[in-house]
C-alpha cells in the first residue's frame, strides 16, 4: 500500500518497520528498521500522519514537563526526543529527530524509549510516521513483540474485573479532564462511556461477574 500526503511525498509501508518492545511494566522501546529508501531523519509515534489519521496518545510520559520539554523520553546517540502537542487537543505525538547520523538503508536502530506512569497499550498499537532525507513520508502500524490482548486495560496479560474497575472509576470523563484515564478509553473516542465498558465486558471469561 502507498501512503501519500501530497504528490512526491509518499512511500510504501514495506520500506520501513517499527517494532515495539515493552521493556518494563510501563516502559516501551521502539526499534526502527530502514528496509529500503533514503536515510530516515525523523520518527514519530502516535498518528497516521500520511493519511491525516486521528491522534492516538493521551497518557503523558512519566515526569514530562510541557513547559520545559523534559521528562522520561530517551533517544539513541545522535537523536533527540520530544513531545509534540496538538493544538486545542489533549492528544500528542512522540517525536525523535536526528541530530547526528541518520538510519541508512538496511540498518535498524533501537533506543527510542518512553516511560509512562501506567502501562498503556496504545503505545504498542498506535501508528508511526517516518521522514526521510528526501522529504518522503512513510507510515504504518507498530509491531509489538508480544501479543496485545483486547480489553486488557491495565496491560497485565488478562482481562478481568480489574480492567472493568478502571473503566468504572473514570466513567463519564473526557479527554482533557483531570481524572481522565486514557487506558479506559478503549475505543479512543475521547470519552469513557458505556461503549468502553461493553467492549471490555464482552472479553471477560464466561461467568465472570464484577462488582
Amino acid at each position: 500500500m502507498v501512503f501519500c500526503v501530497e504528490a512526491g511525498l509518499c512511500g510504501t509501508s514495506g520500506q520501513a518497520q517499527v517494532q515495539v518492545n515493552r521493556t518494563g511494566n510501563a516502559q516501551y522501546e521502539y526499534r526502527v528498521q530502514n528496509v529500503a529508501g533514503q536515510p530516515i531523519v525523523r520518527v514519530k509515534v502516535g498518528i497516521d500522519e500520511a493519511s491525516s489519521g486521528n491522534p492516538e496518545l493521551l497518557t503523558t510520559p512519566l515526569g514530562w514537563d510541557f513547559d520545559s520539554g523534559s521528562g522520561s523520553l530517551a533517544a539513541p546517540a545522535g537523536w533527540t526526543g520530544g513531545v509534540e502537542t496538538l493544538e486545542e487537543s489533549a492528544y500528542f505525538n512522540l517525536v525523535w529527530t536526528r541530530s547526528g547520523r541518520a538510519i541508512s538503508q538496511g540498518e535498524t536502530l533501537g533506543g527510542f524509549v518512553v516511560s509512562l506512569p501506567v502501562a498503556d497499550n496504545r503505545y504498542r498499537t498506535a501508528h508511526w510516521t517516518i521522514l526521510r532525507a528526501d522529504g518522503t513520508i512513510t507510515t504504518g502500524t507498530l509491531q509489538p513483540t508480544e501479543p496485545v490482548i483486547a480489553g486488557d486495560v491495565n496491560s497485565d496479560g488478562v482481562v478481568n474485573c480489574a480492567d472493568i474497575a478502571i473503566i468504572k472509576a473514570g466513567f463519564g470523563k473526557k479527554a482533557g479532564d483531570a481524572q481522565f484515564d486514557a487506558r479506559a478509553d478503549v475505543n479512543n473516542d475521547g470519552v469513557i462511556d458505556v461503549r468502553d465498558l461493553s467492549f471490555v465486558s464482552q472479553k471477560l471469561s464466561t461467568g465472570t461477574k464484577c462488582p
